[in-house]
């Protein structure tokens, strides 16, 4: 497989673009949402300095600086383009039950 520079940031920031703007679909209000970016934020700092207490694996700002900026993007994506397109789509799949 040929490496790409910066080819581990760039997964960073995919994997927390990803997460954040999945679980931002679930949950629509701002505030959650908000919040939903806070806590992956956060853990994208507690993951990199345990990761850090491992000798085998290495500390990087940059990982947190990447995980950040994905999450930031997962929720942009989230509250403009992408806004309630999973709960569109369940709508569509899933007919209103008639109890």
């Amino acid at each position: 497989m040929p490496s790409v520079e910066f080819g581990d940031k760039i997964s960073h920031l995919l994997a927390y673009g990803v997460l954040t703007g999945w679980f931002g679909q679930f949950y629509t209000r701002f505030k959650t949402q908000f919040w939903i970016f806070i806590g992956f934020c956060l853990m994208g700092v507690a993951l990199e300095y345990i990761q850090g207490l491992d000798p085998a694996r290495y500390f990087e700002y940059a990982d947190m600086a990447a995980n950040a900026l994905g999450a930031a993007l997962g929720w942009l994506l989230t509250r403009t383009l992408f806004a309630g397109t999973l709960l569109k789509f369940e709508r569509l799949l899933l007919p209103k039950s008639s109890s």
